[in-house]
């Protein structure tokens, strides 16, 4: 299983002026969301590469809670794969699949 590169690692950016008013645990949980989104569709991370919770949770200075949140809505839009007590890794598409995302 890949790892996440250390130059395709998704870039923590600093809060917007919004999250930093509110400091919200959902704002937070955006911040890590929108990052591994970015580095996904910018097609930074490989399909199948291991994405650690403890790993991104350092990266963003966040909680694993957090990360988890993240991943379970990458997870839900299918761009993330989460097993149990296995963790999550970056979705490997089938060619139907992604023939299916060009026809839209």
């Amino acid at each position: 299983m890949k790892r996440i590169p250390r130059h395709a690692a998704p870039v923590a950016e600093s809060p917007s002026a919004k999250s930093k008013s509110i400091g919200g645990a959902s704002d937070r949980s955006e911040v890590v969301y929108s990052a591994i989104h970015r580095a996904l569709m910018e097609q930074r991370l490989p399909p199948g590469t291991r994405l650690p919770e403890e790993h991104l949770a350092e990266l963003f200075s966040v909680s694993r809670t957090l990360v988890r949140q993240a991943l379970h809505r990458l997870a839900y839009d299918r761009l993330v794969v989460v097993e149990l007590n296995r963790g999550a890794r970056v979705a490997e598409p089938s060619i139907e699949q992604v023939r299916h995302l060009y026809e839209v």
